[in-house]
């Protein structure tokens, strides 16, 4: 390209510095135009993140200068390279926020390749080519292959503020060990804190702090505080399970030291919710190949914070026969302890994996019961209320509000906490809109192991089974022998429903029993056995709906059976089986399928003959903190009195015919 250029001046170094300028401005143009595809924004609007000043360790520090054209500089090999073509191998999508592709570069004559994966804001990982003299369509041929050597992790020169829930969320406790060193540090001083306040415009949600304490004849321990900025974490695209993050030190000065790599995996499979991680020395992943080698090895454990401690202290007292270990059909696999004063939730996720909250009593008026709620390994303080009605057999029945954050920062004071009491333990706090006003049902706390009850059905039935096949009872041999009824010809085979006198505390259920007698009317079937024990845990009645829970410890879906019951004649019971430990809101006795929280439902028919001796009984629930010892008057006089003389007569004879019989 040639300009029009008129020489007003007859130094020689005027015309020298117009060619100069001319011959710039064309090569700026050109690379320009060949790598218009890095963008400052791409066609999703996010940021690129690819240009800027990256730094990265290789033997020593180094960095890497990409422009806004895509050329390169920098104190490495490929410093001065032109950008020649850009080819985008993975966009901004839902599933990824970020550009994956390579750069084919140009240092004089020769070509060579970068290949460019950006992982977080402030990193990307690289791999490069030498520049050996290929031309552009072998260099980007060699882009597609993995004969240029691993990853190099590159870390944002001025790094971008990035959330840590990624990485670490919540408090734990850890212990530490240095590979140089055999000792394993193992203070409860060594804590990890990382609190993120939603919303928040400070640095609370984009650094981790880390205490590590001294261990008494560990010389390898230290006594320190990082402040650690999160840069941000991902997975290795080899290999899901791993997850690397990076970590900044703002008070080194040397990159070296300023940089730091972690490595842990999600199938550890670790008891306690524990956690194994590696962390590197120096601002190279690679060096961190598993969860157990690296320079630094941590296992990390969900923890209180002290401060935590300090806000669970009681200041009221439950009832004292809450006390005990209780299974919850509120939530599917949990386990609850109950002191005086505390509520501890176990709650188990998968079979290595639990979450523990702990509730303290706080605040009582009635049956409400103000309490404060954490959970271990997370940062949050909150308020809820519970209201329990009165214990009643082996089941407690309450509901539980809603949560009202705790400010940590705030002094706790009486007043402050009867006014959390009105809000937090008003009766709309425990619903979440007006229409679940009149539709609620309480949850239930089952004492486990349960201490049985007498059933408040009683009687000898037959029964008939409705619901899906796989859900119904079925006959089991116990013992060798398949059909063990040789002795005898069992004409006619039934099932039966049974809880009578001799045992009134379970449910013996047989989905083949042999009705046939013999002359004097007696059972012949001598060998039959129950196919399953339902022991009675409890029954009351709610939204006049009668309920009961029974316990079966070969059941193999739940051990825990909550049932729906009514009696719809002298000889006729209907009941229907949830599908597990608590009943389905729109359970009724006619229920049946998983729509309505049923599994299965039996209709009972009066089946008592002659000498089975097992009268009926039937109780609604209604009141169920009837006592157990009950005697039923089923005649009486109109009048009745009572000869105290006579009565004191008859229990000194009593007592001396006993004397005189031992």
């Amino acid at each position: 390209m040639i300009f029009g250029f008129k020489i007003l001046c007859s130094h020689k170094y005027v015309l020298i510095t117009a060619i100069v300028l001319v011959m710039t401005s064309v090569r700026h143009v050109q690379s320009q135009g060949k790598c218009a595809k890095l963008p400052i924004e791409s066609s999703s609007g996010k940021k690129d993140y690819w240009a800027g000043t990256w730094k990265y360790f290789q033997d020593q520090e180094r960095s890497i200068i990409i422009e806004n054209n895509g050329d390169i500089k920098g104190d490495n090999d490929f410093s001065g390279g032109v950008c020649e073509d850009l080819v985008i191998t993975k966009e901004h999508s839902a599933t990824s926020a970020f550009v994956h592709g390579h750069l084919i570069y140009r240092i004089g004559t020769c070509f060579g390749c970068l290949i460019l994966q950006q992982r977080t804001p402030n990193v990307i990982e690289m791999k490069s080519s030498t520049c050996t003299g290929f031309t552009a369509e072998e260099a980007k041929r060699q882009c597609t292959t993995n004969a240029i050597g691993a990853f190099v992790q590159l870390f944002r020169g001025n790094r971008l503020d990035v959330n840590c829930k990624n990485t670490f969320e919540g408090a734990f406790q850890f212990h530490y060990e240095r590979a140089d060193n055999e000792g394993i540090c193992n203070n409860p001083e060594n804590r990890i804190l990382a609190c993120q306040s939603p919303g928040s415009s400070f640095k609370d949600n984009f650094v981790v702090k880390q205490t590590f304490s001294k261990c008494q004849g560990n010389a390898a321990s230290v006594d320190s505080t990082k402040q650690w900025w999160c840069l941000g974490s991902w997975k290795d695209p080899n290999d899901p399970t791993k997850t690397y993050s990076a970590l900044w030190d703002n008070s080194e000065v040397l990159f070296d030291k300023q940089v730091r790599c972690l490595l842990t995996r999600t199938n550890q499979q670790l008891l306690d919710n524990q956690l194994r991680y590696t962390m590197s020395t120096t601002p190279n992943c690679n060096e961190l190949q598993t969860e157990y080698e690296g320079p630094w090895r941590f296992l990390y454990q969900p923890a209180l914070t002290n401060q935590q401690v300090e806000l669970l202290q009681p200041a009221c007292m439950l009832p004292q026969n809450f006390s005990g270990t209780w299974f919850t059909s509120s939530e599917f696999d949990s386990h609850v302890t109950i002191n005086a004063t505390h509520i501890q939730f176990n709650t188990k996720y998968t079979t290595f994996t639990s979450v523990d909250t702990f509730y303290s009593c706080q605040q009582t008026r009635d049956t409400r019961f103000l309490m404060k709620q954490v959970t271990q390994g997370r940062c949050e303080v909150d308020y809820v209320c519970f209201e329990f009605l009165p214990r009643h057999q082996n089941i407690i029945r309450f509901r539980m509000g809603k949560p009202y954050r705790v400010d940590q920062s705030m002094t706790e004071t009486e007043e402050s906490r009867q006014q959390m009491f009105k809000l937090a333990c008003s009766w709309s706090a425990f619903t979440v809109s007006r229409t679940e006003n009149l539709n609620y049902v309480y949850q239930t706390f089952i004492l486990n192991p349960p201490a049985p009850v007498e059933c408040p059905i009683g009687g000898i039935y037959n029964f008939t089974q409705i619901g899906e096949q796989d859900f119904k009872y079925r006959t089991k041999i116990r013992g060798v022998t398949e059909r063990p009824r040789v002795a005898y010809q069992c004409d006619n085979v039934e099932s039966e429903f049974k809880v009578c006198s001799v045992n009134p505390k379970t449910i013996n259920l047989d989905t083949e029993r042999c009705a046939t007698v013999d002359h004097v009317g007696r059972p012949i079937g001598e060998y039959d056995e129950p196919d399953n024990y339902l022991q009675c845990v409890g029954y009351w009645q709610e939204n006049q709906l009668s309920y009961l829970v029974t316990y079966d410890t070969e059941d193999s879906v739940a051990i825990f059976r909550c049932w729906v019951y009514e009696r719809l004649g002298w000889k006729d019971i209907r009941m229907s089986r949830a599908l597990r430990a608590a009943c389905g809101p729109n359970q009724t006795p006619r229920s049946y399928s998983e729509a309505e929280g049923a599994s299965l439902r039996l209709d009972l028919h009066e089946n008592e003959r002659e000498f089975d001796d097992c009268p009926q009984k039937f109780l609604d629930g209604r009141d169920s903190y009837m006592r157990a010892s009950t005697v039923y008057i089923l005649s009486a006089s109109t009048k009745s009195v009572v000869n105290t003389y006579l009565l004191i007569m008859l229990i000194t004879l009593s007592a001396v015919t006993k004397i005189l019989l031992a």
